[in-house]
């Protein structure tokens, strides 16, 4: 029981920050829509096709958080009804934002592909009936791939309170889901998104070759669009890792709980960081702000140490 309470507290410290990190993209995203927040100047990258597509990526692990918070972390003594049709509804709306968010990730690399193989031309592509279609791509191809899940009695995935565990149906349509549509179609959705992003490393380093043609804003961007792809990639590859290959390795309840779950849960967490980090100024400021701490705390010492010197 001390295990499950255990399970409980670190459920609810990864879904709170998750839902804390991934809200910020979209309430700026909200405001700038309303055009009534002073502070969306500070925020430039999301009001982009990039920005737009980084929303839909935060509403999708938003959403995964809030399953963790509201259904994952509730005392297993409150709730008995995970495997019944509320649980399975459930499963499904986690794995609809699951996929989304992978799909979501596969348009912001082909975003970043465009504007750094087309660095003109890019803005011109992606116009806001463009990004529309993208969006509903995504959406579109999440929802296809929960559609067996609509058939509860044959195919399901399930939160099992004891062991902290999500499980699919111990069926053959269970089985499938688990095997051909959750790992295999995220392998290929993880490999596609590595290569777009090799690609576009490549071409990023060949357009370093002649910088006069471009500007150190547009250099400065572009880097950061890559450190978030590198920050968010790193995260899927060790989700997926662990959860297919690592847990099934395990015996004891908290290696599963950490290779399966939890794992999943920061990956969630983790992307809606690396938004926050790279797309606002608020590292910057807490940086600034230590600085100058630092700063003001040495220049006070410093009269007393010249006098003790003379």
């Amino acid at each position: 029981m001390q295990e499950h309470f255990g399970f409980e507290a670190v459920l609810y410290a990864v879904s709170i920050t998750g839902m804390i990190s991934n809200a910020w993209p979209v309430e700026r995203s909200t405001w700038s829509i309303f055009c009534i927040s002073p502070m969306i100047e500070n925020s430039q990258y999301m009001h982009n096709p990039f920005g737009i597509i980084c929303t839909v990526l935060a509403l999708s692990n938003f959403g995964v958080m809030l399953v963790f918070f509201g259904w994952n972390a509730l005392p297993m003594n409150i709730l008995q009804i995970y495997a019944e049709s509320p649980g399975k509804v459930v499963g499904q709306i986690a794995l609809f934002c699951l996929y989304s968010c992978e799909y979501a990730h596969v348009a912001l690399s082909f975003n970043r592909l465009v504007h750094i193989a087309f660095p003109l031309q890019g803005w011109r592509f992606f116009t806001k009936p463009v990004t529309v279609v993208i969006v509903l791509l995504i959406l579109l191809f999440a929802f296809l791939e929960v559609i067996p899940y609509f058939s509860p009695e044959q195919c399901y995935f399930v939160f099992d309170p004891t062991t902290a565990l999500w499980n699919f149906a111990d069926t053959e349509c269970g089985r499938f889901c688990a095997q051909y549509i959750d790992f295999l179609i995220s392998v290929i959705v993880l490999s596609t998104i590595l290569v777009m992003d090799a690609i576009a490393l490549f071409l990023f380093h060949q357009h370093r070759l002649n910088l006069a043609c471009d500007s150190d804003k547009n250099r400065s961007i572009e880097k950061k669009l890559f450190a978030q792809s590198i920050c968010q990639m790193v995260p899927i590859c060790i989700a997926i890792f662990a959860n297919h290959f690592i847990g099934g390795n395990q015996s004891s309840d908290w290696g599963l709980f950490l290779s399966v779950t939890l794992s999943w849960g920061m990956l969630h967490a983790v992307d809606g960081l690396v938004l926050v980090a790279l797309h606002s100024k608020l590292l910057e400021e807490t940086i600034s702000m230590l600085t100058k701490v630092w700063t003001r705390q040495f220049n006070k010492l410093q009269p007393s140490n010249s006098l003790n010197i003379e």
